[in-house]
């Protein structure tokens, strides 16, 4: 299906706002503690292989998103942005129902990295005007913001294809998926309150647990061609 004109610009938009974020989180001079941020990369890719659908949506919640909610309140902007950026690549890429044109990879990316921008950014100015050092009030500042940003921005560009209010669509679409994000992010607060113990390379004991993830996401693939297989010839 063609895209209208007012598509195209909005998907312009928030690619060129996507990209102008990554590129200044590779060259804006952040430093990187590359050790604990490749363990972060590694599980987030594992775990982003599992996608849950969630009733009444076509599109699915990756597991990943747990590692980009530990992200926010753990890493560096520049690092979590790196970690959505891998995130956004698995879950496009990994198995999908039907393969996504470079357009769809790209702009369901930026929105991530825009999403975590946002919440990172203004989850800590919200923290530290007031409730500093309160670590549980930065998870629930940056969730909140995170999933307006996000759920905002997939729903303008289906207001601007479907011609529908952006209200009305993301009312009926992602409004109620709030509770899907808030366990994304108690579960990545955990991760991350982990990771920032006394020593965080306690976080090696994870891998072998997305490890499991990927197998369990391979071998549901698996189980599902093989059920697609039977059905065709009987």
């Amino acid at each position: 299906m063609a895209l209208s004109k007012a598509t195209r610009l909005y998907c312009t938009v928030v690619i060129a706002a996507g990209v102008t974020i990554m590129l200044a989180a590779a060259y804006g001079g952040h430093s990187f503690a590359m050790a604990r941020l490749m363990i972060y990369v590694l599980i987030a890719a594992n775990v982003a292989t599992i996608k849950m659908r969630i009733p009444g949506l076509t599109a699915t919640v990756s597991g990943g998103s747990l590692l980009i909610f530990a992200g926010l309140t753990d890493l560096t902007s520049a690092e979590t942005v790196l970690v959505a950026i891998v995130v956004g690549l698995v879950q496009c890429l990994w198995n999908p129902k039907q393969r996504p044109s470079v357009l769809q990879v790209v702009f369901s990316i930026c929105t991530l990295v825009i999403s975590v921008m946002v919440a990172w950014t203004f989850g800590r100015w919200l923290t530290d005007t007031f409730a500093p050092g309160n670590m549980i009030a930065l998870l629930a500042c940056s969730t909140a913001l995170y999933f307006l940003a996000n759920t905002l921005l997939l729903a303008g560009v289906l207001s601007l294809t479907e011609m529908k209010p952006v209200g009305k669509v993301w009312n009926q679409l992602y409004l109620w998926t709030f509770p899907h994000y808030l366990l994304s992010a108690s579960l990545g607060g955990l991760f991350g309150y982990v990771s920032r113990g006394a020593n965080w390379r306690i976080m090696f004991l994870f891998l072998p647990g997305a490890c499991l993830a990927f197998g369990y996401a391979r071998a549901l693939k698996l189980q599902e061609n093989e059920d697609a297989i039977k059905n065709a010839l009987s």
